[in-house]
């Protein structure tokens, strides 16, 4: 019975060293399996989503920025202006061809003058405004109705001031929807007398800024466009020029004369007074002597 008991606990002290060896080493591999492969799985799973995120985040910047640069490239506010030139030897039925030349290019004549110069040369000044999109063609079409003798093109771009101008605009609207909604609730005739001073003035502010940017608005649209055309100056001068020279100096002459005069009847005067005393010291001068 001793044997049978030593035996039976033997058997179960091997057993359950074979399981705690067991336990032992079961427990650490599971755990550090477990511990390696939630990491690498979380690793694995970030480092592509991070990559993946960045190369959308950059490719979408870049795509951004050229839409941006592309929109305000073709938004883009210039206001063209030229002056033009001319010199014509025959300038007869010069007003009909500029007339439909503008007509042409959907513009129209703002103002003209015409006048003689005194060596009897015509001249003829006209301001233009074209739509933009006819600009070119136009200045070509102009360019044909004489020599070219000089030409001037200048561009102002007003983007950025029109850009802000829409912000402001923008944000007084804003400022003028918040004020009717006070406006409404208010209940005090003190607070209702004090929002509408404010919204008078933000409605002021909204028509300036609206006025502004009409008038850019109407710039930009509509190039301007300055033309002078001119007769060429005479190789010869004629008699008529000496005979103007003569009159020059003749009216040269008699406006000396005046002058004179002037000046004679200024001091004729003082002349008299300073001969009076001086006769009035001669004579008690000479009486003194006596």
């Amino acid at each position: 019975m001793r044997i049978l008991r030593f035996k039976s606990l033997v058997v179960l002290l091997g057993l359950s060293l074979i399981v705690l060896v067991t336990a032992s080493c079961q427990v650490p591999s599971t755990g550090l399996k477990d511990s390696l492969g939630k990491e690498s799985i979380k690793t694995a799973v970030k480092e592509p989503a991070n990559l993946k995120g960045k190369s959308k985040g950059k490719s979408r910047k870049k795509l951004s920025a050229d839409q941006k640069v592309s929109s305000e490239m073709k938004d883009r506010k210039i206001i063209k202006k030229a002056n033009l030139s001319l010199e014509r030897k025959d300038l007869k039925g010069i007003n009909k061809e500029v007339k439909e030349l503008a007509k042409e290019y959907e513009g129209y004549i703002v103002n003209s003058h015409q006048w003689q110069s005194k060596d009897q040369q015509k001249h003829f000044r006209y301001t233009l405004r074209i739509p933009q999109q006819n600009f070119e063609a136009a200045m070509t079409k102009l360019k044909d109705l004489g020599k070219l003798k000089d030409e001037q093109l200048n561009g102002r771009d007003i983007t950025r001031e029109y850009i802000n101008l829409e912000a402001r605009l923008k944000n007084f609207k804003a400022q003028e929807e918040r004020y009717l909604e006070l406006l409404n609730q208010a209940k005090d005739v003190e607070d209702m007398l004090k929002i509408e001073k404010e919204l008078n003035r933000v409605r002021g502010k909204i028509e300036q800024f609206q006025g502004r940017l009409k008038y850019y608005d109407n710039r930009v649209d509509l190039a301007t466009i300055n033309v002078n055309i001119s007769q060429p100056p005479p190789v010869i001068k004629n008699n008529w020029q000496i005979i103007n020279s003569f009159k020059e100096a003749i009216r040269g002459f008699v406006k000396s004369i005046n002058l004179i005069i002037i000046l004679i009847g200024t001091l004729l005067p003082w002349l008299f007074f300073v001969a009076l005393i001086g006769m009035l010291g001669y004579i008690i001068f000479k009486a003194k002597r006596k």
